[in-house]
């Protein structure tokens, strides 16, 4: 039973990220993904999780398509819902546009770390940029008995514009976290992290090949869950 269980997954597992890119549970890494990698995915947002523009008064989701157009370019367009508070009953016809871009600056070696910058919401929709965020981060793995082990580190600079700054998610200062793939189901990986602002735990997990799930606890409040489908194009 336990090989059949193992012979649904098909491959290691990259680290899923709440926004659709690579990262732990709710922060970026410096990993690198393979050219022409293709990722569309959903995710459940309790309110806990969500910036101001929001409210906080209710639980949202996003959708996402993210592509790795060379091995150190990432580009991410996501979409998260939003309700018409206005509304007599509110409802979610509206939907707050994100654009995410990283570049991995220095590909990860035997000693050397990976390092990565990128810029998470940069563009104004409609006046608001909910997420907006610039940030560096270094990563580095280590292999022992067979065991997957990822440490990450880095900084979101406080560099929001003033113009509606109380709608914004304002992350700023250190972040980090760390991964471990264990050896007798490499397609699993568990993850703790703290975000610059409230420490996560989960794991995701890769079936069939393209088929990813993951799950954290987000300030051991609540949790947050995601579901994506990914494959590489020939090129």
């Amino acid at each position: 039973m336990l090989w059949l269980l193992l012979s649904l997954f098909t491959q290691p597992v990259m680290s899923q990220h709440s926004t659709g890119s690579v990262g732990l549970l709710n922060v970026p890494t410096a990993e690198n993904m393979e050219p022409g990698s293709i990722r569309a995915g959903v995710n459940f947002l309790p309110k806990e999780m969500l910036p101001p523009y929001f409210t906080k008064t209710y639980h949202s989701g996003n959708y996402y398509l993210s592509a790795d157009i060379f091995s150190f370019l990432e580009i991410t367009y996501r979409m998260t819902l939003v309700k018409d508070l206005l509304l007599e009953h509110p409802k979610y016809n509206q939907q707050d546009r994100a654009f995410t871009i990283r570049l991995q600056a220095i590909r990860e070696g035997k000693y050397r770390p990976g390092f990565a910058i990128g810029a998470d919401d940069p563009m104004i929709d409609h006046g608001v940029s909910s997420y907006e965020s610039y940030y560096a981060v270094l990563s580095k793995g280590l292999d022992w008995r067979n065991n997957r082990f990822q440490a990450t580190v880095g900084y979101y600079f406080p560099w929001q514009k003033e113009e509606n700054k109380e709608w914004k998610a304002n992350r700023k200062g250190f972040f980090g976290g760390v991964s471990y793939i264990p050896s007798f189901c490499k397609e699993m990986k568990f993850m703790a992290e703290y975000d610059a602002d409230v420490v996560n735990l989960g794991l995701s997990a890769r079936f069939w090949k393209h088929l990813t799930v993951h799950a954290f606890v987000y300030d051991f409040s609540c949790v947050s869950a995601g579901v994506r489908y990914e494959c590489v194009l020939k090129h």
